[in-house]
């Protein structure tokens, strides 16, 4: 993230609030959670603003104009020309671990529709209970 100290932290803090959840949370519901903060709604929330690599590819910001103050400690001190390399490189990075998650994420619903395919016949509480509810709705009309 760039711009004024205060806009980091609050940003920073946010995150780390997130990532204090994952730490708490059972891996299905990380899971789920991974899927939606891929889609383009999370992303589009959650890096609204001042997200330097997402705003440097998409052109959004010049390296030039941002102030050093607003910079992250990260492109603190660089040239322009390592700046751009530093963020070129996060930018590629970035990509990659999208490119990874699409793919796991495909796995993982391949996995979860196989084994509903392999337990349809299989009997369940929640089964049982829409079993006997539909049957208790058939004899009261």
């Amino acid at each position: 993230f760039y711009g004024e100290q205060k806009e980091r932290d609050i940003k920073q803090n946010y995150n780390a609030e997130g990532m204090a959840l994952y730490d708490k949370a059972s891996k299905t519901s990380n899971s789920s959670r991974a899927k939606y903060k891929f889609s383009r709604i999370h992303k589009k929330s959650a890096h609204e603003d001042k997200e330097i690599v997402d705003d440097y590819k998409s052109d959004k910001i010049s390296i030039d104009e941002i102030l050093e103050s607003e910079l992250p400690e990260a492109l603190k001190n660089k040239t322009n020309s390592e700046k751009r390399k530093i963020l070129e490189q996060m930018s590629i990075k970035r990509d990659s671990s999208y490119t990874r998650l699409k793919e796991l994420m495909k796995k993982r619903d391949d996995y979860i529709k196989l084994e509903q395919i392999k337990r349809k016949d299989t009997s369940s509480f929640s089964k049982e209970v829409v079993k006997i509810m539909r049957e208790q709705s058939k004899k009261k009309n």
